[in-house]
């Protein structure tokens, strides 16, 4: 029986891809029970021709290739197309430190009978970072807990038994955040295990730029997934004021500040994007700091005091 599925959604990142693929077939604990499914969305460069070298010589590397570019609906392809117990979606940029295979393992192992969801988070924030596991009997305490981290899609997995649960629609592939809703679909059926897993480490991917509107599906649809589940009482008001607080202090904030006031070029309307920022965080106090923290920044970069500022942090780095 294959145990776990490492399922791969993949496109024009060859370079990346074969670094990461070598990285797992190298691994002790790559075996019988551990099966690579890679699913190209339609990639124009040698994906095809270098991973099927692989393939070749490795039964449980299996790659399929769509005939045309799928976008997100490629992340449920890869998964349909597993065939382990555990279905797992990876990145095509992560490997696996010593000894973190070996756990996901044990961990669908220990857990391979039972009702319960089984999720690999990395790094969770406190008051959680040196527990092992944690468990969760509802959406709420999900939600208000793990925070955005539940867009990254490497932490997202699922029991092939319950993959049909999972959405798939056009709709669906529009939020771009697909794993966000899958996520709490699961967490709102079974009560969830969540693993404190420190076994990934990411490779640097060459060229990635910011192609898209950041801040539709990271703000907009995000909370227009989190609010299907309090229109069903799922989740409570206080827990996405929370929320809106962590994200603007761990993930969205630092984009604003580069975005709105230290102009880093980007492809999106930014007179949207602050009409969108003012509605959804307008109420919350951390979002009021951030316009003044990136009104003090950008009249010190006009001064060219920023500019001396990061110059000296960036000797001192040096000769430290």
């Amino acid at each position: 029986m294959i145990l776990l599925s490492l399922c791969i959604p993949t496109y024009n990142r060859v370079e990346t891809l074969m670094v990461m693929l070598d990285h797992v077939i190298c691994d002790p604990d790559f075996d019988e029970e551990v099966e690579i499914v890679i699913s190209d969305n339609c990639s124009t460069d040698d994906t095809e021709m270098e991973v099927r070298k692989i393939t070749s010589k490795h039964h449980n590397v299996k790659y399929y290739r769509n005939s045309e570019n799928l976008k997100d609906q490629n992340f449920y392809l890869a998964l349909s197309r597993g065939e382990g117990a555990y279905l797992k979606l990876l990145n095509d940029y992560i490997t696996f430190r010593i000894g973190a295979l070996k756990m996901m393992k044990d961990y669908v192992r220990r857990y391979l009978n039972s009702d319960i969801n089984l999720f690999f988070y990395s790094n969770l924030r406190s008051p959680y970072r040196s527990f092992k596991e944690v468990q969760f009997e509802n959406v709420d305490s999900f939600a208000h807990d793990i925070n955005n981290k539940i867009t990254w899609i490497a932490n997202f997995g699922v029991w092939k038994r319950n993959f049909r649960e999972l959405g798939n629609s056009d709709k669906l592939w529009r939020t771009q955040l697909a794993q966000m809703d899958w996520t709490l679909h699961e967490v709102s059926l079974r009560k969830t295990i969540v693993v404190n897993y420190h076994g990934y480490r990411a490779l640097t991917v060459p060229n990635k730029k910011m192609s898209y509107a950041f801040f539709v599906p990271h703000v907009i649809n995000y909370y227009d997934i989190y609010k299907t589940y309090m229109d069903r009482g799922l989740i409570s008001q206080g827990t996405v004021d929370y929320d809106k607080y962590r994200v603007l202090s761990h993930f969205v904030g630092s984009r604003i500040i580069q975005y709105l006031y230290l102009e880093k070029e980007v492809s999106f309307d930014l007179v949207t994007v602050k009409k969108i920022l003012d509605e959804y965080f307008g109420n919350i106090p951390y979002y009021r700091y951030l316009k003044l923290k990136g009104c003090f920044l950008k009249t010190m970069q006009k001064l060219g005091v920023l500019t001396a500022v990061k110059f000296i942090r960036r000797l001192f780095s040096r000769k430290s």
